[in-house]
């Protein structure tokens, strides 16, 4: 065998074993088309839920921005309840010392009564005695 046909035989025996591996590497290609195909699905999708979530995320910043002014008035109603609780204690505190005012002045017209009644009677005593003076 002479140094030709020893190339030509190595180069033949190449070609036989590079065919599987072409068939291979096209059978990649394919497959590769095939998941690019699907990676461009999947970035579309992506991008889909990219929109999605950046409406989500305005609307979340609205509504933060709705909850601080909620948040505002429930701390302008929680002090006006408290100036309120304050107003009605000391509303409390006067009814108490109005309705001990309104006894202490029963009592003494009561006095006075009993002190008239009694003024009376002594005067009527006194009356008749002195008729019966007379």
């Amino acid at each position: 065998m002479d140094y030709n046909q020893l190339l030509r035989d190595i180069s033949d025996l190449m070609d036989q074993k590079l065919v599987p591996v072409s068939a291979r590497l096209d059978s990649l290609d394919c497959k590769m088309d095939s998941l690019d195909c699907k990676m461009g699905s999947l970035e579309s999708k992506v991008d889909s839920l990219e929109s999605r979530m950046g409406s989500l995320e305005s609307r979340m910043d609205s509504l933060e921005s709705r909850m601080d002014s909620l948040e505002s008035r429930m701390d302008q109603v929680e002090s006006r309840l408290d100036r309120l609780e304050s107003q009605v204690t000391a509303l409390r505190t006067g009814q108490l010392e109005q309705a001990k005012a309104i006894r202490e002045l029963s009592d003494q017209v009561s006095k006075t009564y009993d002190l008239a009644l009694e003024a009376w009677g002594k005067s009527m005593e006194n009356r008749n005695w002195l008729q019966s003076m007379n």
